[in-house]
This record gives C-alpha cells, sequence and structure tokens, in this order.
C-alpha cells in the first residue's frame, strides 16, 4: 500500500486491508480520482442501504480479483454527501469507473463479482 499511496504524500487513503478495498472521504476523493496512476472503481453506499450491505463482499472479492491494475474504493454517501452529489449519485448502490480522472462509466445496483470484473474488463481492456 505506501508504494502505491506514494503519489498522494499529502493525503491519507486508508484500506480495508482484509479485503482490498480503500475508503475514499471528502478530503481525499478529488485527489485520488484524479491523480491515480490506475483507474479507480468506487462504490457510493451509505450503512443503511441493504443491496450496499449485501454486495460489499462481492464488491472485496473483484478488489482482489481486478488487483493491481485497478484499484477498488468505497465512499461512504452519508458520510460525504456532497461527494456524491457532485458524482450526480441518485441512488445507491452505484459504480463509477474512473481514469486519468474522467468517468469511463458507471453502473446502479447490487452486482455480483463477476459483473463488476466483466463491467471494468469492458471499459478497462487489460
Amino acid at each position: 500500500m505506501a508504494a502505491y499511496w506514494a503519489y498522494f504524500p499529502d493525503f491519507n487513503v486508508p484500506q480495508d486491508t482484509d479485503h482490498g478495498v480503500y475508503i475514499l472521504d471528502d478530503l481525499n476523493f478529488d485527489a485520488v480520482v484524479q491523480h491515480s496512476p490506475v483507474p479507480v472503481l468506487v462504490d457510493f453506499w451509505a450503512p443503511w442501504c441493504g443491496p450496499c450491505r449485501m454486495m460489499a463482499p462481492e464488491f472485496a472479492k473483484a478488489a482482489k480479483a481486478l488487483a493491481p491494475e485497478l484499484r477498488l474504493m468505497k465512499l461512504n454517501t452519508e458520510d460525504h454527501p456532497e461527494v456524491g452529489a457532485r458524482a450526480g449519485i441518485r441512488g445507491i448502490p452505484a459504480l463509477i469507473l474512473y481514469r486519468q480522472g474522467r468517468e469511463v462509466a458507471r453502473l446502479a445496483g447490487a452486482r455480483p463479482a463477476a459483473d463488476i470484473v466483466a463491467f471494468v474488463r469492458q471499459h478497462v481492456p487489460g
């Protein structure tokens, strides 16, 4: 993790080490999305959202399958609603794929790991 996040010396981006998923907030979101050397898939979620909680283990499986070519991250829209609003999130869970600071694609609804991996591979050829 340290080598990867050396690109962001001013930002502390915690990682859920059990699942390989990074946690974003309103302080690091823009810097990470805009300056990441690899594509970033962000899961916009909230703790009260049943489908979000059901998808969490699938998102973690996808993170392991896609690393290190891509980083999977989560942003809690309840704690950071302004980031969700700027991203145009209207419902959760919502996945947005970013590459070189730009939105590449988005996917709405809870998905199994295989669908998440296929979605990424479709938009970021390996």
